[in-house]
């Protein structure tokens, strides 16, 4: 992480320190597991994603969102949950609250309520 823009980013760098550019402004650090989440357009550039890696072991980089959908999302002080509002071109905005599960194996979400759904006008 760095802020000599003036803002909190996330960049990823080789073993050399070579800098590879910001990867996201929005990320959240859970200290605890050695977890960052970050929004980015990693699988789909026109789609922002809740994205989950750790800082501590080599390990794949999770998408916790839902593809199809561009996310604003907001996540808790213990990086447990999130709340997600996704919309589309065809689609409403909606909201979603989601519970993150972590295992060494792998990271999942549950959802636990809609909190706003389109109506459809």
């Amino acid at each position: 992480m760095s802020e000599r823009s003036g803002y909190r980013h996330l960049y990823r760098v080789t073993s050399s320190l070579a800098h590879h550019g910001r990867l996201s402004k929005q990320i959240w650090v859970d200290e605890t597991r050695g977890l960052v989440y970050f929004l980015g357009l990693k699988d789909i550039p026109l789609e922002t994603h809740l994205y989950v890696v750790s800082y501590q072991t080599q390990g794949p980089v999770y998408r916790l969102t839902e593809l199809e959908y561009t996310h604003n999302v907001t996540l808790d002080k213990a990086c447990s949950m999130f709340v997600t509002v996704f919309s589309a071109v065809n689609l409403a905005p909606q909201s979603a609250l989601y519970r993150i599960e972590i295992s060494p194996q792998s990271v999942q979400t549950q959802p636990l309520a809609v909190l706003m759904s389109s109506t459809g006008q």
